[in-house]
């Protein structure tokens, strides 16, 4: 397998050339503990053996605010920051979840993280949990504990309409905008299906509206930026990922108790609510195996 590159400079853009051979290719709360009883005497040792210590902590005490790793700015419809208030799919998705964990009136703080600073801000205990449209690969596996999917990641092409573009196939050899990071994976869709696109990268998938016949991204980030009235996705199976929750190492009871509560929200409708209120578009694929998805071996 081979692809063929040629980078040249557009404006803002650095262009590339990509050729398919045709070969196949294709991001806790430690659970409560029941109080102990001691008898009098117990009590009366302990204290008088050493009487600067704390007392121990109990059920009835409250618990600190639930820290949840999210996006620092607007991501529609994942994440949508106004000032101090956050919105969007996953963080109802955060908030049911710690509500049937911890109550309706549980303490939530939201802490924005940069990306380069997710699995640190996890095994440092800056956060308990990170909601930020996290892959789970195999390789992440050493830095946190995931949860099943709540989303999966797969790759899509956003078009307008009236391009008379509906698959795939019909952008081969055209223009392709995209962010460098989906280099790679752009370079998989043409060995995938032996097409050629001629990328054009951009940092920005703002500055690749109008520039390129389509745009390619991760569907989850693409829908931020479509026009259902004009705009289209057309999505490509050759790759999906599970997106999950993440956790620091070693919080698997923690982890666990939050599978169970997802798995949850997925069978009463709640995840399915969610997501057509934040999302609107049909699901792309099969939610029965969203949660069981396994990691991207990567």
């Amino acid at each position: 397998m081979k692809s063929h590159m040629r980078f040249f400079v557009l404006f803002f853009s650095l262009g590339l050339f990509i050729a398919g051979c045709g070969s196949d290719a294709p991001e806790s709360a430690p659970s409560a503990t029941n109080a102990i009883e001691l008898a009098p005497t117990e009590i009366e040792s302990a204290s008088s053996a050493d009487p600067t210590s704390e007392p121990a902590a109990t059920e009835s005490e409250p618990k600190g605010p639930m820290r949840v790793g999210v996006y620092g700015g607007s991501v529609p419809p994942l994440t949508i920051t106004d000032g101090d208030t956050y919105s969007g799919f996953e963080i109802e998705l955060a908030t049911e979840i710690i509500a049937r964990l911890r109550g309706a009136d549980a303490q939530i703080e939201w802490v924005p993280i940069e990306a380069p600073d997710r699995f640190s801000s996890l095994a440092t205990g800056r956060i308990d949990m990170l909601v930020r449209a996290t892959l789970h690969t195999v390789s992440r596996e050493e830095q946190a504990l995931f949860s099943g999917g709540y989303l999966l990641s797969g790759n899509s092409f956003l078009v307008f309409k009236d391009a008379g573009f509906s698959s795939v196939e019909d952008l081969d050899g055209k223009n392709i905008g995209l962010r460098p990071h989906m280099v790679d994976r752009l370079i998989e869709v043409a060995d995938a299906h032996g097409y050629t696109f001629n990328a054009r990268v951009f940092e920005e998938l703002t500055s690749a509206l109008g520039r390129a016949h389509a745009i390619f991204d991760d569907w989850v980030f693409l829908i931020g930026f479509m026009d259902p009235a004009v705009q289209a996705l057309i999505v490509d199976g050759s790759f999906l990922g599970p997106i999950g929750i993440a956790f620091p190492l070693g919080e698997e009871d923690f982890r666990d108790e939050v599978n169970g509560v997802l798995s949850d929200m997925i069978a009463d409708g709640t995840w399915q609510s969610l997501f057509d209120k934040w999302f609107g578009i049909e699901v792309p694929w099969n939610v029965e195996e969203m949660f069981a998805w396994p990691a991207v071996d990567q």
